[in-house]
């Protein structure tokens, strides 16, 4: 149950119950509504998911280092931040920008957010048999902080968002088994246990989560009786056994020098592919080399080159979950001042005693398998205080695309270019 106010302070203290029965809070926002229609031209939502890819491919080589499996969410981290980038001024602000490659003016970027979620969610769509995808975020504020009403407008009119305000004070645990609970319910249950007990201090201020769950059926399916054990080459030169998943089928499809791409569309009831998964698969001997040469230019080089063939696809079943801090991740790349209790200025956010950045947490989970795929993750950030165009037909060449060595996969929002979740798989078994 939610008991909505609207405050310009968040001074009225809430009630927290625990989960075992009905969780009650105080809910503080703005009366303003989310701008269903943002005045945001094609320019500023193109400079936004160009932005936004060259942040996920900056995080993706920070954390693709060893031989391990890598899966992550760029579109949470990213909306994440930007919740916090609303609050942000001076030299913050333009570590940030410079950071998660946020390019537009303040007063235009979160428009362009809003605009770009609207179409990846498919908000007027309505419900789609075999698919689903829910993109939220929320606010969890200290009871007492003061947050300044142009902030609480930003949140309302581009996230849909207000705040929800707890006790992090008295009840840290507890607080955090809400955010807790409220991740779980918003990814089905696949994305549990981020907070651990001990993340939210008593001087926890402000706490920003975002949650995205994604399942979706391929649209050309493969053959459940055609995926058999087979030989998966390692990075090292050695192999596991894994269920290898077969089909012959027209898939988007490009090649380059020592690498090949393909584009698998999810089943959706609109004419336009609105959802794809894209594998980049290089050869073994260059894993590295071309994993290291991705960058924006290159990869809308790959995408543009698609073109309909006919592919024999082999690739392995495969589930990817991780959980990990990003914080220093976030400082190697530039984001200092921030962090810092002494240097950071959120002064848009709340004029006294604004908090600062303390820990960023994120966590995913991948399954895909003969039917299509199911994704989950969430992006939780602790603050204390002091359509491409149609293919073209098929050649009668069927070219092998062979996915049984290490390789790259993105999950990718066709008409706005937004990648959802990146990553690599280096062992199907691990």
């Amino acid at each position: 149950m939610q008991i909505k106010i609207t405050p310009i302070l968040l001074l009225i203290a809430g009630c927290l119950l625990a989960l075992s029965g009905c969780e009650r809070y105080v809910y503080a926002a703005s009366e303003k509504p989310r701008d269903m229609m943002p005045d945001v031209s094609d320019q500023e939502t193109g400079q936004l998911t160009t932005g936004n890819t060259e942040f996920a491919i900056a995080l993706y080589k920070k954390l693709a280092t060893g031989s391990e499996n890598v899966s992550f969410s760029p579109y949470s981290v990213s909306l994440g931040m930007a919740m916090a980038y609303a609050g942000a001024r001076g030299e913050t602000e333009k570590q940030i920008a410079d950071t998660f490659h946020f390019a537009l003016p303040q007063d235009r970027l979160h428009k362009a957010i809003n605009a770009v979620d609207l179409v990846v969610t498919g908000a007027d769509y309505g419900f789609q048999p075999g698919f689903e995808l829910s993109i939220v975020s929320s606010l969890w504020g200290q009871k007492g902080l003061s947050l300044l009403p142009e902030f609480l407008d930003t949140l309302a009119i581009n996230y849909g968002s207000g705040v929800r305000l707890a006790d992090f004070m008295n009840k840290p645990d507890e607080s955090g088994e809400l955010v807790n609970n409220w991740v779980g319910k918003e990814t089905r249950g696949k994305i549990t246990d981020l907070v651990a007990p001990g993340t939210i201090g008593t001087n926890t201020g402000l706490i920003l989560a975002n949650a995205i769950y994604f399942k979706a059926e391929w649209d050309r399916k493969f053959p459940e009786e055609d995926t058999k054990d087979g030989d998966f080459h390692l990075i090292d030169g050695s192999m596991v056994r894994a269920p290898l998943m077969e089909q012959t089928s027209v898939f988007g499809y490009a090649e380059g020098d020592g690498w090949q791409a393909a584009s698998m569309p999810y089943r959706y009831d609109f004419e336009d592919r609105q959802k794809s998964m894209i594998i980049i698969l290089p050869e073994q001997a260059r894993f590295d080399e071309i994993q290291g040469s991705l960058d924006e230019p290159t990869l809308s080089a790959i995408i543009s080159a698609f073109a309909g063939r006919t592919v024999h696809m082999i690739l392995p079943r495969f589930r990817s979950e991780s959980s990990t801090e990003i914080t220093n991740v976030l400082k190697d790349m530039g984001m200092t001042d921030p962090f810092s209790e002494h240097r950071a200025d959120f002064s848009g956010m709340a004029r006294v005693n604004p908090p600062y950045l303390g820990r960023v947490l994120h966590k995913v989970y991948v399954d895909v398998d003969e039917k299509g795929s199911e994704a989950a993750a969430s992006t939780v950030i602790t603050m204390p205080s002091p359509a491409p165009p149609p293919m073209p037909p098929p050649e009668s060449v069927t070219y092998e695309f062979i996915a049984d060595h290490p390789f790259i996969f993105l999950i990718r929002d066709n008409p706005t270019g937004a990648f959802l979740f990146m990553g690599r798989v280096m062992n199907p078994k691990s």
